[in-house]
């Protein structure tokens, strides 16, 4: 089940992931949520939201520019900060926090993202994060399911 994951089909993907996730055996000694870690680290820096979460708009009182990074068409206003996904080239570059959907995993482009963010303090979340410590040779710093 897990070679699923290398598939291009996205439910493929997800059940590959989700496979993965499943023997893993999450030993943490820190626990909070991805989104308030990087809500409580964002004042006054540039924060990059890969993937619309709920309540990304509390990010933007708080942070000196936000930004959120979609792939779904329907849901991109520029007016409201939400760009394509193809934004990613020139925003996580200048970012000082990036905050990823673990979707990244199962589309693809974590690694190029990760690439793009090298500099930022970048926090993995969604349900579908894996809560291991070998995230964090990757380029991760702060993993969280929620």
């Amino acid at each position: 089940m897990a070679e699923l994951l290398k598939s291009w089909n996205l439910v493929e993907a997800s059940v590959g992931l989700a496979s993965i996730n499943s023997t893993i055996d999450v030993k943490t000694e820190k626990t909070g949520n991805g989104l308030e870690i990087g809500l409580k680290m964002s004042k006054g820096k540039r924060v990059t939201m890969i993937g619309k979460f709920p309540g990304y708009t509390r990010f933007k009182g708080i942070a000196k520019q936000f930004y959120v990074l979609e792939l779904n068409p329907n849901l991109i206003d520029l007016n409201d900060r939400i760009l394509p996904s193809t934004a990613s080239e020139e925003l996580l570059e200048r970012s000082d926090i990036v905050i990823m959907t673990a979707t990244t995993i199962i589309n693809k482009s974590v690694d190029r993202l990760l690439e793009l963010a090298k500099n930022a303090f970048v926090i993995m979340v969604g349900p579908s994060t894996p809560m291991i410590e070998e995230l964090l040779d990757f380029g991760i710093d702060c993993n969280a399911s929620t």
